[in-house]
């Protein structure tokens, strides 16, 4: 029992610490618009490979039909061999936002940082303790990056698990 309320106890601490640390993220100026790139960027990531995996299927019902419906194959066709130009370029254009975003962020929080470490007085700044602190407040800030990475690869799987479940069930007739 005591195991089970440590391990709930650490996931608690787990999500208190996420959550701060992407609200660092949110108050600066291009927060949200990171978020928001984010967000859509992992709809896209996971959306535009599962049509990729969905279209050959869909390509052979059509064709097995009894009646052939030529613009849908057309239309199947061309798809397939579009979808993944176009999501070499979405990529390439999200990476480059967000990318972008980020730079302005970290700029931010470090201008931030390095104005309150400035107000330090300057006989407490060669305080060692002062010292580890700034470290393990520049590694914290570091992890910052990690924190929204991992949260929205999860949100890609998610994703991804929703859109597999709707592929299959669009493809078997049985369901």
């Amino acid at each position: 029992m005591k195991k089970i309320l440590k391990i709930v106890s650490d996931f608690k601490n787990i999500f208190c610490n996420t959550k701060i640390l992407l609200n660092y993220i949110k108050r600066e100026n291009s927060g949200n618009k990171y978020f928001i790139y984010k967000f859509l960027q992992s709809i896209v990531s996971a959306i535009i490979p599962l049509a990729l995996i969905a279209l050959p299927g869909i390509l052979i019902n059509i064709l097995t039909r009894d009646e052939l419906n030529l613009n849908m194959c057309i239309v199947c066709v061309c798809s397939i061999i579009i979808l993944p130009v176009l999501n070499h370029f979405v990529n390439l254009f999200f990476n480059y936002k967000i990318k972008r975003l980020k730079q302005q962020i970290e700029l931010g929080i470090d201008i931030t940082f390095y104005e309150y470490v400035m107000k330090i007085d300057y006989e407490l700044y060669d305080n060692p303790n002062i010292q580890i602190n700034k470290t393990r407040s520049l590694s914290a800030l570091s992890k910052v990056w990690n924190a929204s990475d991992i949260l929205f690869g999860f949100i890609t799987q998610g994703i991804s698990l929703v859109t597999i479940i709707l592929v299959i069930s669009f493809l078997n007739p049985v369901l």
